[in-house]
């Protein structure tokens, strides 16, 4: 066997490649022919045994979390004249302030046993002629 590394012609040097690497070059050509006939047939096994779907077989997904049902704010009872009038301060110091809010702007304060007049209650406030108080520091005079 004339191995001449220095081949002149090309059909030369692919002859002499071939001598040299005659095996390895069939297993790679008989792995490539195994793998793309192993990819077709499973290509052809899930084309043929997937059912085709159609419109009316696809379901929309289910919710399944509870919807709490959002209950209506039950109107506060009818203030009654018993609840206005005449009342005494409980509390050592007591912020008035210009709405029925514990942020909103102070406008004055009262002291213990100070004599104030409800005008109306709205919720846990006392409306005053001159601003909104806890009812909760104020007692019946």
């Amino acid at each position: 066997m004339n191995l001449d590394l220095h081949a002149k012609s090309p059909f030369e040097r692919v002859r002499l490649f071939l001598k040299l690497y005659s095996l390895p070059v069939f297993v790679a050509v008989f792995g490539i022919a195994t793998y793309c006939m192993a990819y077709e047939k499973a290509y052809e096994y899930k084309t043929s045994n997937q059912p085709s779907l159609t419109l009316t077989q696809v379901q929309k997904p289910q919710i399944t979390q509870e919807v709490q049902m959002i209950q209506e704010p039950q109107a506060l009872p009818e203030i009654k004249n018993e609840v206005l009038g005449e009342y005494l301060v409980d509390a050592n110091a007591l912020n008035v302030r210009s709405q029925a809010s514990t942020h909103s702007k102070i406008n004055a304060k009262l002291y213990r046993s100070d004599s104030v007049e409800v005008i109306g209650v709205e919720g846990e406030w006392a409306q005053l002629e001159n601003g909104w108080v806890l009812l909760k520091y104020l007692s019946r005079a």
